[in-house]
């Protein structure tokens, strides 16, 4: 588990900071203390893998003792009335950032550990934040 904000930042920064990934699902662990975004990597070097979509390619983020975790997902009128038309490409990330001083961590300043703000954000006003202890990224 890393744990120091540098490290995560190297982490983060080591996949591209998940640019351009797909999100293709979260899931509940630990009674819902740890958390695992499971997004579809398209980088291979500097460029986009062939064929994203038919051979995905799974990295896992998981966090550990999450204390916070809310989801804006910024759904249109449009999206509301035709929720059929929505595919692969709204769930195409911005980017994953580390975000430093962040109000959110005020609540657990002095817990006597150090709590993160992960930020996973898209275009627009989607984005999921989230205050956690530490994290791990593997395939």
């Amino acid at each position: 588990m890393i744990t120091e904000a540098e490290e995560i930042e190297l982490a983060l920064t080591g996949h591209r900071h998940f640019e351009e990934c797909l999100l293709v699902d979260v899931r509940w662990r630990h009674y819902g203390t740890t958390i695992d975004f499971f997004f579809n990597y398209i980088w291979e070097d500097d460029r986009i893998r062939p064929q994203i979509l038919d051979r995905p390619q799974l990295v896992t983020v998981r966090a550990y003792l999450v204390q916070e975790l809310k989801l804006a997902n910024a759904i249109t009128e449009t999206m509301a009335r035709e929720p059929e038309s929505l595919n692969w490409g709204f769930s195409e990330v911005a980017m994953v950032r580390l975000v430093a001083d962040s109000p959110l961590l005020a609540p657990y300043r002095h817990h006597g550990t150090t709590y993160h703000h992960l930020a996973i954000l898209w275009e627009g006003d989607r984005r999921i934040d989230m205050v956690f202890r530490g994290l791990d990224i593997s395939t």
